[in-house]
């Protein structure tokens, strides 16, 4: 049995087949759970990192009631890129989202707490999580991803999967079929060894688990290395709770939680604020200064210290993701690791050639043993291992 840790970034949400399971049941919940419409037939997948103001991800809220919503995150933007059009449209197409989260978290750490500056900064960081949040719920709760599914299908009990996202198509693939209304899923070791292992938390926190887990002894474990859509904690530093991670597994219930026209979800213990776990794409990431997102990354550098196979798909290491980079030269030792890169800059042909050139020559110092760069898109891969 080969053991294989698969890596995903955003191309691989982007470059899904995403289907609606069934809609009759889908709107069903969503009308009564969502205070948004959203309609199954326009529905589109998660942007890019250029896409999150983008008027087409926008339309269910409408780019006008955004501004209104979010007026801070809005006037920033405008401000500090000199963006006069109409939101959603012109300049807004190419804005990047790692160059507003790096800007907005820079403000949090200049401005000295207790100052009406860090408070207006940090009240800016969570709209930013907010609307991130809403956008990429609005395209994939509620719906699954074929090639997704394909590759949790394929997963052996010693596989890992190394998640760059935020969203949840991996996620719900990985919870157990306890008559979740439409996720037929047979088995979800992972997503629970998640908990077991990262978080250290008894598995009876997880009903919908622990029936499966008593049955599953695997090693291959779930790691989202910048969060996720379900994970939420406390704002409030004296909270108990501001310590911990807390799991959403009813994933619908996140549109409700997330959208803009909602007040901000509460604390059980404090009833401050709750923020979605979200590490913003930053030069500096804070994930050493968390016990829990230190324990995930050191969890995943074992992980591919012990893999004989790394599938690295839709991930393009982007040259100010220092600590990616650092992750894949600290784990790559063995030259005997079979290493296949999918990813449409692959391609000889790609138009857009600076970029190409960058890639191709990341990849080779990051792999200098050799790797397979045969397949260009998601819906190529063949995960039968034999």
């Amino acid at each position: 049995m080969k053991q294989t840790v698969y890596v995903l970034g955003a191309g691989a949400s982007y470059g899904d087949t995403l289907r609606m399971p069934d809609e009759q049941r889908w709107r069903q919940v969503c009308k009564r759970d969502a205070t948004t419409k959203i309609d199954p037939a326009t529905a589109t997948n998660p942007p890019l990192i250029t896409g999150f103001f983008d008027a087409k991800y926008l339309w269910w809220s409408y780019p006008e009631r955004i501004e209104n919503l979010y007026p801070e995150m809005i006037n920033y933007i405008r401000r500090r890129w000199g963006i006069k059009g109409a939101l959603g449209t012109d300049d807004w197409l190419n804005v990047n989202l790692e160059d507003v989260f790096t800007s907005a978290a820079i403000d949090v750490e200049f401005n000295p707490p207790g100052t009406n500056a860090h408070a207006k900064s940090q009240l800016l960081l969570n709209q930013i999580k907010r609307h991130v949040s809403f956008v990429l719920g609005c395209c994939t709760i509620c719906r699954y991803g074929e090639h997704s599914r394909a590759l949790v299908n394929a997963l052996d009990e010693s596989d890992t999967i190394i998640n760059f996202n935020y969203d949840l198509l991996i996620d719900q693939e990985l919870i157990p079929n306890v008559g979740y209304y439409f996720l037929p899923r047979e088995g979800a070791y992972q997503y629970h060894n998640f908990a077991d292992v990262i978080l250290d938390k008894p598995i009876n926190d997880f009903p919908r688990s622990k029936a499966l887990r008593e049955e599953n002894t695997g090693s291959g474990l779930y790691l989202k290395m910048h969060g996720s859509l379900n994970w939420t904690t406390c704002t409030n530093a004296s909270c108990p709770r501001s310590a911990s991670i807390e799991i959403d597994d009813v994933f619908h219930s996140l549109l409700l939680r997330n959208s803009p026209t909602g007040g901000p979800p509460r604390c059980e213990t404090c009833k401050g604020e709750v923020s979605t776990v979200l590490v913003p794409p930053l030069l500096n990431k804070p994930i050493m200064h968390s016990p829990i997102f230190r324990n995930i990354w050191s969890n995943a550098l074992h992980a591919l210290r012990q893999a004989q196979k790394i599938v690295i798909i839709g991930y393009s290491f982007p040259p100010t993701d220092f600590y990616t980079e650092w992750l894949f030269r600290s784990a790559w030792s063995d030259p005997d690791t079979q290493v296949q890169i999918v990813n449409p800059l692959n391609n000889p042909d790609h138009p857009n050639q600076k970029e190409r050139e960058r890639f191709v020559k990341t990849m080779q110092s990051l792999f200098p043993h050799g790797y397979d760069s045969e397949l260009t898109t998601f819906d190529q891969m063949d995960f039968d291992k034999s």
